[in-house]
């Protein structure tokens, strides 16, 4: 968020202008691009409290699709 307010107030700043519809996609891609770097994710990851970071906690299993449990569809009375 700082990026893109960073952002958005240099144009502001700079052309005396907001920031023009066309342009939104181009711009956001330029703050985020300032703003995604590996010492930012890493310092978020810290400040939430979920440090130190453990890439290895969740196995293939965990990301596998789910498997269906019932073969009785569960609707509400009103569905046609």
């Amino acid at each position: 968020q700082m990026a893109w307010f960073g952002r958005c107030d240099s144009i502001l700043s700079t052309s005396g202008e907001s920031i023009q519809l066309q342009d939104v996609v181009k711009e956001y891609w330029v703050a985020r691009c300032a703003a995604f770097k590996e010492r930012t994710i890493m310092q978020s990851w810290q400040k939430s409290g979920i440090c130190p970071l453990n890439p290895g906690t969740f196995t293939e299993a965990d990301f596998a699709p789910s498997i269906a449990s019932s073969t009785q569809i569960q609707l509400p009375s009103s569905f046609p």
